[in-house]
C-alpha cells in the first residue's frame, strides 16, 4: 500500500510539474523566461536547451561578413543547425553576453511573437578572444504547450577578434517592464 501511495504521489508531482511548464499564451514573462533559458544554455556551455527550443521546421539565418555563403549569409534548417550548435559550443572556451536591448511584438492571439534582441558578447573560441555586437530576431510560437523558435535571424554587426576579453559580470537577464494591453513591449533596459 505504501508503495502504491508513493507511486501515486510521484505521479501527481510529475503531472503538476508538466502542467506548470505548459504554456498556453505568450506574454512578457514567457519571453523573459525564454531568453533566460537561452542565456543559461550559453553560460553553461550546453546547447541542449537551444536544440529543444528549435521547432522541427526552424529556419536559421546568420548574416555577417565572417561567415561563408553569398554576401556573408548562411542559412540552415534543423538538420544543419543542431551539429552547428554542438560544434560551436565545443569550440567555445568562454562565453558571456550583455543584453543591450530587448523588444517583443506579441500577436493579438498570444500564440506567437517576434523578439528583437541586441547583445554584446565576449568569447574565447579556439583560443582566440572575440568581442561582437549582434542583433537577433526570434519568431517564437507555442507548439504542444512549449515555446519553440520557428525562425532565427542573427546579424553580426561588428566583430573584434584577438582583443582582450574582459571577464566582467554579465548584465542581469531582461525583466519585464510595465504596460498593459500593448502588443509591442520593451523588456529590460
Amino acid at each position: 500500500m505504501k508503495t502504491f501511495l508513493r507511486v501515486l504521489a510521484l505521479g501527481t508531482v510529475m503531472l503538476s510539474t508538466l502542467t506548470a511548464n505548459a504554456i498556453d499564451a505568450i506574454d512578457k514573462q514567457v519571453v523573459v523566461d525564454f531568453l533566460n533559458a537561452r542565456r543559461g544554455a550559453y553560460l553553461s556551455g550546453d546547447p541542449a536547451v537551444l536544440i529543444q527550443q528549435a521547432a522541427p521546421d526552424i529556419s536559421v539565418t546568420l548574416i555577417s561578413s565572417v561567415v561563408e555563403g553569398p554576401a556573408g549569409t548562411r542559412s540552415m534548417r534543423l538538420p544543419q543547425y543542431v551539429p552547428f550548435l554542438k560544434e560551436s559550443f565545443a569550440n567555445t572556451e568562454y562565453y558571456a553576453y550583455n543584453f543591450k536591448g530587448v523588444k517583443a511584438q506579441i500577436a493579438d492571439d498570444k500564440q506567437s511573437a517576434k523578439v528583437f534582441v541586441d547583445i554584446e558578447e565576449d568569447a574565447r573560441v579556439q583560443g582566440l578572444p572575440i568581442k561582437a555586437d549582434k542583433a537577433l530576431i526570434f519568431s517564437i510560437v507555442i507548439d504542444n504547450a512549449q515555446v519553440k523558435v520557428s525562425s532565427l535571424i542573427e546579424k553580426i554587426e561588428s566583430v573584434n577578434a584577438g582583443v582582450q576579453v574582459s571577464k566582467k559580470k554579465t548584465a542581469p537577464a531582461p525583466q519585464s517592464s510595465s504596460g498593459s494591453g500593448q502588443s509591442t513591449v520593451k523588456i529590460g533596459d
